[in-house]
C-alpha cells in the first residue's frame, strides 16, 4: 500500500512546484519593467543635433548645436502664423523690422544669431526666436531639444491623475522615457489599446496607461500674442464708414461732388490713386490737389488705395520680393502721402501667393515704419480667409492698423456654377474666421454695391456672368421677367427666369441685403464698414447705412 501512495504524492508535489512557477511567470509578465531607456537612445540624435517637437509631434528637421547655442531651421520659424522674421534668399539677410528699428542680420557678419550650411539651409537662433515669435519655445538638453508650442486650440492637454511612468510602447514591460508626477501635463496624440500617446511639455514623447490620466478633454495651455513685435495703433475715435472711390483716369477726380450728392455719413473716402507702373516699383498716382482739398472741406478723412501691379513681365510679389524695388515703393507711397496730406493708406494686393507672401508681410512692415512716423493710418484688403490662409492676419494684426475684410466674391465668372457676390452666411464666416487671427476693434467689413447677372445657355456646358450696378439689377430684373423672393438663409432676394435659349438668374444686393450684412458689425464689435464702390448703389442704400452704422 505505501508503495501505491508515493507516486501520488510526487504529483501533488509536481503540481505545487508548477503552480509556483506558472504563478511567477503570470506575475513576471504582468509586472512593471523598470528599465530606462538611455537618455542618448530617444531621439537617436547625431553629433550637434538637437530634436524639435512641434506641438507634442516629433518634427523630421533637426535643429542644430552650434558653439552650445541651438539653432532652429528658419522655414521651421516661419512656418508659425505671426512670425516675425523675413530672410531675402537673393541677399542672405535676415530682417525683424520692429516699429522702432528694421533690424538686419547676415550669417557672414552675425554668426551668433543666423548660421547657413553649404547647402544654403538657413537656421535662427533659438532664443531669439523664442523671445520674438508667438510660437512659445524652449530648449532643453541631455537629451538636446526644442519643444514648441504654436497652436493650441488644436491641442488637447491631459493632466496625470496619479504618479506614473512614460513609456516606449504601450506595454508594461517597455523600457521608462520618464517619471511622471501626479498632476504632470501632456499633449494627447493618440491612443491605443488601453494607453494614451502623448508628449511632455518638455519634448518627451510615448506611451502613458490612459486610466492614469484625467481624460478630461481640457485645455490648460494658453499661447498670448507677442506683443515686443507690435506696431503701437493708430485708430479713429468713431465707428468707420468708409467707401472706396474708383478712379482710373484722371477725370474721374472732376466729378466727385456728384458723386457724393445724396449719399449718407461717410467719415473716410478712399480713392483708388496708386497704381504700381513697372517691376522697379516705381508707381504712378492720380492723386489730386482739388481733390483733396474738397474732401477736407467736408471733414472727411483722405486715405489712398494703392492696387496690385498688372503687367506681362511680372507681378507685385515679384516687385515685392526685390529689396531695392520694395523699398522704391514705399517711398513712392509716402511721397504721395506727404504731397498730398493723406490720412491713410490702403493696400490692396489680390495676387500674392504663398511663395511671396513673407515678402508682403516685410512690405507692409517697412510701409508702417513710415506711415506710423507720418501719423498716417495704414490698412490691408484681404479676401475671406478659406482660400488666403498665406496671407497671415496674425502678423498683419500686429503691423497694420486695421484688417478689411473684401466680404464679396463669393462666385466671381470663374467659379464652378453661378451663385451670390456675399450671401450672409458667407460674410459671417469670413468674419469668424477673420476673428481667430484679427481682434475686432481692427477689423473693417467690405460690403458689395454691386451684384452679378447669370446666364446658363442650355445645352452650352459654361455660363456667363456680369457685374453690374445695383441700379442696373434693377433693369435686368425687369428685363427678364424675374419675380423676386427673399431667402432667408442668404439673406438676399433671388430671381430666376428662362427663354427658349438659356436660364437668368440673380442674387440681389439692395437695401434690405445690405442692412443684413451691416447688422454683424455690431454683432461681433468690429472697427465699421466700407463699400466697394461708390456709384453703384441705389439711393435707399444710404437710409440703411446712416441707420445700422450709427
Amino acid at each position: 500500500m505505501r508503495k501505491k501512495n508515493v507516486p501520488l504524492l510526487l504529483v501533488i508535489i509536481l503540481i505545487a512546484i508548477a503552480a509556483v512557477v506558472a504563478g511567477t511567470v503570470f506575475l513576471t509578465s504582468n509586472s512593471y519593467s523598470t528599465e530606462y531607456l538611455e537618455t542618448s537612445e530617444i531621439f537617436g540624435l547625431q553629433e550637434n543635433e538637437a530634436a524639435v517637437l512641434v506641438d507634442g509631434n516629433l518634427s523630421e528637421e533637426m535643429a542644430l548645436v552650434i558653439n552650445g547655442s541651438v539653432f532652429l531651421p528658419y522655414d521651421l520659424v516661419a512656418s508659425f502664423a505671426g512670425n516675425p522674421f523675413y530672410y531675402e534668399t537673393a541677399t542672405g539677410r535676415l530682417y525683424l523690422t520692429l516699429q522702432d528699428a528694421n533690424n538686419i542680420w547676415t550669417a557672414e557678419n552675425n554668426p551668433d544669431i543666423v548660421y547657413r550650411t553649404g547647402e544654403g539651409k538657413v537656421y535662427i537662433e533659438a532664443g531669439l526666436a523664442d523671445k520674438y515669435s508667438d510660437a512659445k519655445m524652449t530648449a532643453y538638453t541631455e537629451p538636446a531639444r526644442v519643444s514648441i508650442l504654436s497652436d493650441v486650440r488644436d491641442l488637447t492637454v491631459e493632466e496625470t491623475a496619479e504618479d506614473t511612468q512614460l513609456r516606449v510602447n504601450g506595454n508594461k514591460r517597455s523600457p521608462i522615457i520618464a517619471d511622471l508626477p501626479a498632476g504632470s501635463q501632456v499633449i494627447l496624440t493618440g491612443e491605443t489599446k488601453g494607453w494614451s500617446i502623448v508628449t511632455t511639455l518638455d519634448g518627451y514623447t510615448g506611451c502613458v496607461e490612459t486610466n492614469k490620466l484625467m481624460m478630461t478633454k481640457g485645455t490648460g495651455i494658453s499661447i498670448e500674442r507677442n506683443m515686443l513685435t507690435a506696431f503701437n495703433r493708430i485708430k479713429m475715435n468713431e465707428k468707420i464708414r468708409m467707401v472706396w472711390h474708383y478712379v482710373d483716369v484722371q477725370e474721374n477726380n472732376d466729378i466727385l461732388d456728384y458723386m457724393l450728392e445724396d449719399t449718407g455719413n461717410i467719415n473716410v473716402i478712399c480713392p483708388t490713386w496708386i497704381y504700381i507702373e513697372n517691376t522697379d516699383g516705381d508707381i504712378y498716382s492720380l492723386a489730386d490737389r482739388a481733390y483733396a482739398e474738397n474732401i477736407r472741406a467736408r471733414n472727411m478723412k483722405l486715405w489712398t488705395m494703392v492696387s496690385d501691379y498688372i503687367g506681362e513681365d511680372g507681378d507685385t510679389g515679384s516687385i515685392l520680393s526685390d529689396p531695392v524695388s520694395r523699398e522704391n515703393l514705399v517711398n513712392g507711397i509716402m511721397n504721395v502721402v506727404r504731397e498730398y496730406g493723406l490720412d491713410g493708406v490702403n493696400i490692396d494686393f489680390e495676387t500674392i501667393t504663398g511663395e511671396q507672401a513673407p515678402a508682403y508681410l516685410q512690405f507692409l512692415r517697412e510701409l508702417s515704419l513710415k506711415t506710423h512716423e507720418a501719423g498716417v493710418i495704414l490698412s490691408a484688403d484681404n479676401y475671406v480667409p478659406g482660400y488666403t490662409a498665406h496671407y497671415d492676419r496674425t502678423q498683419q494684426a500686429k503691423i497694420v492698423d486695421y484688417v478689411v475684410i473684401m466680404g464679396y466674391d463669393e462666385h466671381t465668372e470663374y467659379s464652378e456654377e453661378p451663385g451670390s457676390v456675399a450671401s450672409l452666411p458667407f460674410v459671417q464666416t469670413g468674419i469668424e474666421q477673420t476673428l481667430e487671427e484679427v481682434p475686432a476693434e481692427q477689423i473693417i467689413l467690405g460690403v458689395p454695391f454691386y451684384t452679378r447677372s447669370w446666364k446658363v445657355p442650355f445645352g452650352a456646358g459654361y455660363f456667363e456672368s456680369v457685374a453690374i450696378s445695383m441700379p442696373r439689377a434693377r433693369e435686368y430684373v425687369a428685363e427678364r421677367g424675374m419675380k423676386l423672393e427673399w431667402n432667408e438663409s442668404l439673406g438676399q432676394y433671388f430671381g430666376a427666369s428662362e427663354d427658349s435659349t438659356a436660364r437668368y438668374s440673380i442674387w440681389m444686393e439692395e437695401a434690405r441685403s445690405l442692412q443684413e450684412k451691416l447688422k454683424l458689425i455690431d454683432r461681433y464689435g468690429l472697427a465699421g464698414a466700407s463699400a466697394w464702390r461708390l456709384g453703384l448703389e441705389e439711393a435707399d442704400v444710404w437710409d440703411v447705412w446712416n441707420t445700422v452704422l450709427k
